[in-house]
């Protein structure tokens, strides 16, 4: 990530329906990034950065973040929890009643997605490509 956009604290699912619509008002307040309110791209970041943060507060530890900014070509979210022992597992087969659609999604959206452990910190981060608009 070369420049944060914005960082949110997340503590409950509650927090999610706020982080979402500050994350529509922050984005598409970025002159640079040309982004309106029914841009593909927004649509993508709010989603992958929904579902990251949903993982961090059903299987991570406290403090949990949530991050976005700016990539090379890209923009970048970044779910921070405290949770150093398992990252993200994606299971391609999964039976239909078992969950873990959250992943597929992100998985779909983002141009990269990956994980890894910093200090006392867990991130799991997201790349949405901007296609040309840096």
């Amino acid at each position: 990530m070369n420049e944060q956009i914005r960082l949110w604290v997340i503590d409950d699912p509650g927090q999610m329906r706020m982080v979402r619509a500050s994350l529509l008002e922050v984005l598409t307040g970025q002159p640079a990034l040309s982004i309106t309110a029914d841009d593909e791209v927004l649509q993508a970041v709010v989603i992958v950065a929904t579902e990251l943060m949903s993982n961090a507060l059903q299987h991570g530890l406290p403090a949990r973040s949530v991050r976005v900014g700016r990539g090379d070509g890209c923009l970048v979210v970044d779910v921070v929890d405290h949770e150093l022992t398992a990252g993200p597992e994606y299971v391609r087969d999964r039976p239909m009643d078992r969950g873990g659609f959250g992943l597929r999604l992100v998985l779909e959206l983002a141009s990269d997605m990956g994980w890894c452990v910093i200090g006392a910190s867990k991130h799991v981060w997201a790349t949405i490509a901007l296609a040309g608009r840096l």
